[in-house]
Order: C-alpha cells, then structure tokens, then sequence
C-alpha cells in the first residue's frame, strides 16, 4: 500500500504498519484471519469517512460532487485479501467486452474497438442503419442493491464463506461525511459500495456482467441486432468500461423497444438509473431522418453527431488534424502554467518533465499516431520549459535536442522526443495485436 495515503477514521496510515509491523503484526493479521474465517469485524473497523471530490471547477449541486471512502488500513487488508483472490477467477467469469480491473485486459482494447466500430458506421451504405448508444448510469456505485449483489456473488459460486465475509464488509460500514475537514453525524447505508475500498470495483464488476448476459441472451435469441464489422464476421453488441457502457444495434422501432426494456429490467433488479440527460445516441449516415426522431423519442435519449470523447480519448469522426488533439496541448499548457520555473532547477525540471508532462500524451499515445507536427510543439513546450524559459521569454539552450534524448548512460537526460514515444507506443500496441489471442 501507498505509505502516505489519506487516513481512515483511527488516523493510521499504511506507513505506521510498515514500520511497526514487528510491534503490531501479529495482532493485525490475527484479526484480519479471523475475519476472513467468518468471525463479524470488530466495533468500528469498518468505519469510514466520506471525502466529497469536485468533478468540475465550481460545483454548485451535489452531483457534482464524487463521494469517496477513506477506509481504516486494517479494514483494507481484509478486503485486499478477497480481491488477491477473486482475481483469479474473474477473466473466466466476466466476458470479453468489460475491461476494467480484469487482469490481463487493457483500456487500450475498448478505445481501440470503438474507434474502429464508429469507422465501419460512418461508411454504412444502403437501406438498414444503425445506432450506438452511450449510457450514462446515475450515481451507480451508490445504487447498487445489496440483495443484488449477494444473488451476483451466489450466481458465480462462490464458496459459502466467502460470500458472507463480502456482504459482512459491504453492509456493515458507519458512515461520516467530511464537510470542510469536520466529520458530520454518523449514519449507516441500506444500499450501493464505496469508492476507496479495494473491493467495491470487482463487485461492481460483477453485477454489470448481468447486464452483459442480459444482452447477450437477447442477441443469441435473435432480438438484438447486434451490429456487424465485416461482412459474415464479427457482431459486437455492447462495450463496457467499469459503469461506462456504449451499445449498438440496428436503427429500428423494434431495436430500441427491445433495448429500453432490457435496460428497465436490469434497472430494476439492480437498482441503477440511466441518466437520460448525459445518455446520447449516434447513428450512421444512411439513417432515415424520421427513423431518427422516433428513436430518440423512445428512448428519451438526445442525438449527436460525435461523442467526442470516450474513455478520455477523442473519437476519430472525420479526418486527423492537430484540432482533433487539441485537448492535449491544453492539458499540458495548464501544467506547465500552475509551476514556477524560476522556483525549480534543471534537475527538478527534468524531473517534473519525466513523472508528469509525459504521462499526458503517454495515454493517448497508447492507442492512436498523434499527427507529426502535435508532437513537434509538445517537444517545443517541453525544450521551453526545461531551459527555464515560457511562452513570452525564449531562454538559451545549452544542449541539442538530439543530446537530451539520449539516455542517461550515453549522456543525455533520458527525456523522449514525442515522436518516438508515440512509434514505441504503437510497436508495443502491435505486438498485443499479434500474441494477446485471447483479447477483444
């Protein structure tokens, strides 16, 4: 565990554990055993405080607000344990198109699929159309219900045990919220997980693979129109990400009656809510107009001509210019404007460059080739920056740019020019291609 993240409600970090392990090991892993063995947590182990996270800048409602857990350390050994566990099981138990917290699976495969399924639906010709839909769940860690939850881990059989040292951890918390660094009254919740546990997202999950079976029952039925890549080949009838959920059908009266009530019933099993608002639908070029209109009054759900972004990276809806990355540049203009490079020397500018800037284009790096001239203004920012210059005052550079690139050990910095990064990024995206047999 992360030595010094925030506390839970006793005040103990992991780094008191740490480095007293030889004082109060013992006790700690007696209790946690018992626990797991199926005795009930001990009085106030499964407290916790609720942190209240901004989503935006200036939040004025609280949806806007992302609730998240601050649990005590003993309680998260426990449910490190069962995690360490359920890991082994859940690629065989969870399909394909889920990708989060499955070992083995990467986000990168998610981006990857939709950008070439809104590729194949942007060259749809003929009479039959076809939609993608993006769902937008409404507070869905917090409202998940428990009876839910234990049918879920009863359906995957899991040992009896096990299921009820689960739902001992998921109904037992006391909860209280911190407002302005005050903890307020203590309450107990009759529903959803907790973000910060290291359980909740297995749990999570789990549940939303009920939803997967659900569809993938219509589709082998023949009542999901699941949409076709080639001709003859692959359908793909939905993607998942964790509660970010795309699907796609044909573009018919039927198709969007048979999905709507496929997503009431398990609504009302779960107890999740589609957030009509933020839900939006996109449909190929040879739809009917009207066809269009009926649709989205069906399903109360607003029409678009671009998602935009999905999963943090832009959709690809026309030709690639430096707009379409646009968001990056700013990322890392916003960075680099909230540090003061008089304050910094070389050393610590490199460092900031390494652990920080990098990690902004690193991750769409990962699944797409920024065009050659983004790349050549990030290096250009990153030059600026590291000779302690900015955007009004051009400093000397003591070193040429292909000397900074090198390694440290041929005397370079070690820091990477964009277009290299990006090459390296994709060689390594191609060799998944080749050896990952088993991935969507």
């Amino acid at each position: 565990m992360h030595p010094f993240k925030a506390p839970g409600p006793d005040g103990f970090q992991a780094f008191f554990f740490q480095r007293y392990w030889y004082i109060v090991g013992g006790e700690v892993s007696n209790t946690v055993l018992r626990v797991l063995q199926g005795d009930a947590l001990p009085s106030s182990l499964n407290d916790t405080f609720i942190t209240l996270i901004p989503k935006v800048s200036n939040p004025e409602r609280v949806q806007q607000l992302r609730p998240i857990g601050l649990c005590n350390v003993s309680y998260k050994l426990i449910t490190k344990c069962i995690v360490n566990r359920l890991k082994h099981v859940l690629p065989d138990l969870i399909s394909p198109v889920q990708s989060s917290f499955i070992p083995g699976r990467q986000i990168t495969d998610n981006i990857i699929v939709m950008q070439e399924v809104l590729h194949t639906m942007r060259r749809k010709s003929g009479i039959k159309g076809w939609m993608a839909i993006k769902l937008d769940l409404e507070k869905a860690y917090d409202r998940l219900k428990w009876e839910f939850i234990r049918d879920t881990l009863t359906r995957m059989k899991l040992p009896h045990q096990l299921r009820e040292v689960i739902m001992n951890c998921v109904t037992s918390p006391s909860l209280r919220i911190l407002w302005n660094g005050e903890p307020t009254e203590r309450f107990n919740p009759t529903r959803g997980i907790r973000q910060g546990d290291p359980l909740p997202p297995y749990l999570f999950v789990a549940c939303m693979e009920r939803l997967s079976q659900l569809i993938e029952t219509l589709h082998m039925t023949g009542q999901w129109k699941a949409i076709p890549i080639t001709r003859g080949g692959t359908q793909l009838s939905h993607l998942m990400f964790a509660d970010d959920v795309v699907l796609f059908g044909e573009a018919s009266i039927e198709q969007a009656q048979v999905i709507e009530n496929c997503l009431t019933e398990f609504c009302t099993w779960s107890g999740q809510k589609v957030n009509t608002q933020k839900s939006s639908i996109y449909f190929s070029p040879n739809t009917n107009e009207a066809m269009m209109v009926q649709i989205c009054t069906v399903m109360g759900y607003s029409r678009t001509d671009d998602f935009s972004i999905y999963l943090g990276v832009p959709t690809i809806n026309g030709r690639v210019t430096c707009a379409t990355y646009q968001s990056v540049i700013d990322k890392v203009d916003k960075r680099l404007a909230g540090w003061k490079t008089k304050c910094l020397s070389l050393a610590g500018r490199v460092t900031l460059i390494q652990s920080t800037i990098f990690a902004i284009p690193a991750y769409v790096m990962q699944s797409a080739k920024l065009p050659r001239s983004l790349c050549d203004t990030l290096d250009r920012k990153i030059r600026t920056f590291l000779w302690g210059g900015s955007s009004m005052q051009r400093k000397p550079h003591l070193l040429a740019w292909a000397v900074i690139t090198k390694d440290k050990d041929q005397g370079g910095l070690g820091i990477r020019s964009m277009r290299q990064l990006n090459s390296a990024f994709l060689m390594k995206l191609g060799w998944r291609l080749q050896t990952g047999s088993s991935t969507l």
